[in-house]
């Protein structure tokens, strides 16, 4: 039994999985260990975390304490199951993206764009050899709406439900709204034709990839909730 750990800013996502069988799920730090509780015996936990030291630290007593078992920690490497590392400084590049990209490529095994909507946006560009052309990182949905709530005194706007059609927004709300997703739809797109083939595929992630998935065309887009968790295969297989 093998428990992968996705330790994010705001949650921890996690899944066990051994013996044909998969569970899965996602909680707040301050629920960490009764949300891991009677998992029965693990043997091996995988963790890729960007949540700090601390955060890391509480992890691994948990493991020791629950399971016995020493965390593996994934790091970013200059070469890793086919693909090659694009930052001047391999450390500097988040562990997060690292491991999206791996799972991305190994999945696609031609270029792509690896897009992952969370607190912050993140997008990265990996050519048909494998080699990671580096990326893009911009506010998340809900940090471009604060941005503009504490930055204005006209634009004090709620979160907004999904968007059924990309328009021009006829109230304040709507306008918020829409210009922030064609803002990321936008850098999607000219990511995409960065890699100047017509044969790239999109991966989303993250749990604001559903504003997305709507507005993109869907051929060589797909969907996967738990990409960073499946990085950590090719990461510490």
């Amino acid at each position: 039994m093998i428990l992968d750990l996705d330790a994010g800013n705001t949650r921890l996502k996690w899944r066990l999985q051994g013996s044909g069988n998969v569970q899965a799920g996602a909680c707040l730090y301050a629920d960490m260990a009764e949300s891991l509780s009677g998992l029965g015996e693990i043997r091996r936990v995988r963790v890729g975390c960007v949540a700090g030291a601390d955060r890391l630290n509480e992890i691994s007593a948990l493991s020791s304490k629950n399971w016995g078992c020493e965390v593996e920690v994934a790091k970013v490497q200059p070469l890793c199951a086919g693909v090659e590392q694009g930052y001047v400084e391999p450390a500097k590049l988040g562990v997060d993206r690292w491991l999206a990209v791996l799972a991305a490529y190994n999945e696609s095994r031609s270029c792509c764009v690896v897009v992952s909507c969370g607190t912050a946006i993140t997008v990265d560009l990996v050519d048909a050899q494998g080699i990671h052309l580096g990326g893009y990182i911009v506010p998340g949905f809900e940090l471009m709406r604060q941005a503009l709530f504490s930055g204005t005194h006209a634009v004090q706007v709620p979160p907004a439900a999904e968007i059924a059609e990309l328009k021009p927004g006829a109230t304040t709300l709507e306008a918020v709204s829409q210009g922030c997703l064609q803002m990321v739809l936008g850098l999607v797109c000219s990511a995409k034709s960065q890699l100047g083939n017509t044969n790239v595929t999109t991966f989303l992630s993250g749990g604001d990839a559903s504003k997305l998935l709507p507005h993109l065309n869907s051929d060589g887009v797909l969907l996967r909730e738990q990409l960073v968790l499946d990085g950590l295969a090719y990461a510490l297989p």
